[in-house]
């Protein structure tokens, strides 16, 4: 593809996510609110998250955009690589059962 052809199709494209991984999702959500008023978060755990988590493999982000809940896990040191689950169906969650950050 050519830089006009990219520029041509970039013209009609549209950014739905960017992601970021980070050490430490305390502080991240912490440093988003204090810092540039985004928020709030919230922070979810699932049945699968807490299998993985008994293999030793945390959540490190997690994030929702319409229908896709995505989540980062910590599988660097296992495999190499960040690995992301998501495209998870819409949940009606109940707003007293998960924190968010800051409290509302």
């Amino acid at each position: 593809m050519t830089n006009d052809e990219l520029r041509e199709l970039n013209k009609k494209r549209r950014i739905h996510q960017i992601a970021w991984v980070t050490p430490d999702l305390e502080k991240s959500m912490k440093a988003w609110v204090d810092n540039l008023q985004v928020g709030p978060w919230t922070v979810l755990i699932d049945r699968v998250l807490k299998e993985y988590r008994e293999k030793g493999i945390e959540v490190t982000q997690t994030g929702q955009f319409k229908e896709d809940f995505h989540y980062y896990l910590n599988t660097e040191p296992k495999l190499e690589f960040v690995l992301e689950l998501g495209n998870c169906p819409l949940l009606n969650l109940p707003k007293d059962e998960y924190p968010t950050y800051p409290a509302e």
